[in-house]
């Protein structure tokens, strides 16, 4: 019997993928474990291997396709065999499972019996199809709302046309001139993150201006004698993963399940970075263990990966706490927002110099570094947070 290979779990809040391409051709001969189709998540690049060994002989997505968990992409069997035959068999048997049974009190209509309002599906029974979504999002239409008639079940890309042309003159959506972007998988997927933080997460934010000059001076003596390029992006890693011992509360999730705050046993923190197809937010693990020059060489790894497109599943997953920084653009502050596995992110702001007495009363000049800390005020209040900045900061004025 053919074995139907379905779009896996990928990891979490990772419900859909995008075929990069098909490393297995129809007809090739495949043994179990063999890499079939390469994979492009928001996250990292995957591999899709098959469960089974035989012959590929089906495929169901085309390269650049986004499918969704749980969607048959592939079919493995032996050569020859009819896996339409199978296909179809098992979905009149799940049909003839699900169907509701009739009853005399409760007689079957007829189309021409049924009125002309009931000829629309329940939306609950409707999906549409991966190639169609994008065509909508495309023309600016929830497809949601696009009526079918009785027995269609799967709206199709052409539906989704026909209805866009069915509303040419109704109304004009888009008033002035201008062109629609579509976002990219990464785009997409971070918008979607971004919602569910700012919808289901009371979240507010703390702010402290910290002297940089203790900082400057440490990551000069670190280049001299580690001959390696120290970033203040790491020794704020360094320092931070020293605070969060000390604040574990910050070091956690809120769980609404249960009503409880889940604080992690290790620290790993991710470190937001930009590339051309969005936001990558690849992780350091273990922070604790590593030396400041050491957290530089893995970062200067990690973006070699986020540039070339090659960032490993296992480098974008299992983060604790968020570092967010912005000062390389000038930034002084701004307040980042929370993902939902974490109950507070760092936003790092650009240093800047200005004038200040010293206890004789003299000007002096001085480098400031602006962070803010936006935090779940499900799991932590101002007070809690208020006292993470100052460990950090006399962390960081005393290196």
């Amino acid at each position: 019997m053919a074995t139907k290979i379905l779009l896996p779990r990928l990891g979490e809040s990772v419900e859909e993928a995008v075929i990069g391409k098909w490393c297995k051709e129809i007809g090739d001969t495949v043994a179990r474990g063999d890499v079939i189709a390469e994979l492009e998540t928001a996250k990292a690049m995957m591999e899709l291997e098959s469960p089974a060994k035989g012959v590929l002989l089906a495929v169901f997505a085309e390269n650049g396709q986004t499918v969704q968990m749980g969607e048959l992409v592939a079919i493995v069997g032996k050569a020859g065999e009819d896996w339409k035959a199978e296909l179809a068999a098992e979905l009149a048997k799940a049909e003839q499972t699900v169907a509701p049974t009739l009853t005399n009190e409760e007689p079957r209509q007829t189309t021409s019996q049924q009125p002309i309002a009931s000829a629309v599906e329940k939306r609950s029974e409707v999906r549409i199809a991966p190639n169609a979504k994008r065509v909508a999002e495309d023309l600016g239409i929830d497809w949601t709302q696009i009526p079918v008639e009785a027995g269609i079940t799967r709206i199709t890309s052409e539906i989704v046309k026909a209805y866009a042309e069915s509303l040419k003159g109704a109304f004009a959506p888009d008033q002035l001139p201008g062109q629609r972007v579509a976002l990219t998988k990464v785009q997409s997927i971070t918008a979607k993150r971004m919602t569910e933080s700012t919808q289901n997460i009371p979240q507010f934010s703390v702010s402290m201006d910290v002297e940089a000059d203790a900082m400057n001076a440490f990551i000069q003596a670190q280049k001299e004698k580690s001959a390696g390029k120290i970033t203040v992006t790491a020794v704020l890693m360094w320092a931070v993963a020293s605070a969060l011992k000390q604040h574990p509360r910050l070091n956690a999730r809120f769980d609404a399940h249960t009503d409880a705050v889940f604080e992690y046993q290790d620290i790993n923190l991710a470190v937001a970075a930009a590339a051309p197809e969005g936001l990558f937010v690849p992780v350091v693990h273990d922070v604790p263990a590593l030396e400041p020059d050491q957290i530089a060489a893995r970062l200067l790894e990690l973006a070699e990966d986020v540039r070339n497109g090659k960032l490993k599943y296992e480098d974008s997953v299992g983060a604790t706490f968020t570092i967010s920084n912005l000062g390389m653009k000038c930034v002084r502050n701004f307040t980042p927002i929370i993902d939902p596995s974490q109950t507070a992110i760092l936003g790092v702001g650009g240093m800047h110099t200005e004038l200040a007495l010293d206890s004789d009363g003299k000007v002096y000049s001085r480098k400031m570094i602006n962070l803010t800390i936006a935090a779940d005020h499900r799991a932590l209040d101002g007070m809690a947070v208020a006292e993470f900045l100052i460990t950090l900061k006399n962390l960081l004025q005393n290196l």
